[in-house]
């Protein structure tokens, strides 16, 4: 049986918003949020793997709590930041190990290591200011803005 390839449409909602996902930065736990995701995420490789995807490449969420702009509106309350950061790593967690069931279909693609790998190395990369704005530049992008 030959199946049809799917349309770029499918293709565009075979995304993953973490946005549209509750995280409680007040707790160190959010195990229902890595549920959701892992659940999320293994549904769509689903789809993928029945429309006939033969090898899927599969990015983990990124170290989003080290943003400047989520430092910037967590203000001093360091907190919130690393409880967004251990939800985030206990989702990737949950994500892994739900896409084992595909075996080798899936590459699981440790993007949040690499930009932690950034982070912590940034002059290497020749970035100097991650935890900062640029002097002299406009506000964070924040994604609402409009920046």
């Amino acid at each position: 049986m030959v199946r049809a390839q799917p349309s770029s449409a499918q293709l565009t909602d075979a995304r993953l918003d973490i946005n549209l996902y509750h995280i409680n930065v007040d707790s160190a736990t959010n195990t229902g949020f890595a549920n959701a995701m892992a659940s999320r995420m293994k549904s769509l490789v689903q789809t993928l793997v029945s429309d006939g995807a033969k090898y899927i490449a599969v990015p983990n969420l990124y170290p989003k709590h080290l943003s400047p702009s989520v430092q910037f509106y967590a203000g001093s309350d360091q907190t919130k930041g690393a409880n967004l950061g251990k939800a985030i790593d206990q989702a990737n967690a949950a994500i892994k190990n739900s896409l084992a069931t595909f075996g080798s279909k899936v590459v699981y693609v440790d993007i949040n290591s690499y930009m932690k790998g950034v982070w912590t190395n940034h002059t290497a990369y020749g970035i100097t200011h991650v935890s900062t704005k640029t002097p002299n530049s406009s506000p964070f992008c924040d994604g609402y803005s409009g920046e």
